[in-house]
């Protein structure tokens, strides 16, 4: 019961009325979103290996773990390989 004060009945409310109105909320992606999804990803990678968090930004560990399993769960790729392995071992 604690879990539904977290959540609310709205919330609750809100998810069974997306479903019963055949809502996105819950759609898978298709092949073309998960290319773009792959493309953006790919791009957040950085000259030194890494990753950023957002386009520009700084390469941190954890933006690098989170991109690596987001192209491996999208069939995307890393481009720079060994840059990625070496930024992760500094």
């Amino acid at each position: 019961m604690r879990r539904l004060e977290k959540v609310g009945a709205w919330g609750i409310v809100g998810v069974v009325i997306a479903i019963a109105t055949g809502s996105n909320i819950a759609r898978a992606q298709g092949p073309e979103e998960l290319a773009r999804t792959a493309a953006y990803v790919a791009a957040l990678q950085n000259k030194d290996g890494g990753f950023a968090a957002e386009a520009g930004g700084r390469s941190t560990l954890g933006a690098t773990s989170t991109s690596i399993r987001v192209l491996k769960n999208v069939a995307g790729s890393v481009r720079d390989v060994p840059g990625a392995l070496a930024f992760v071992r500094n």
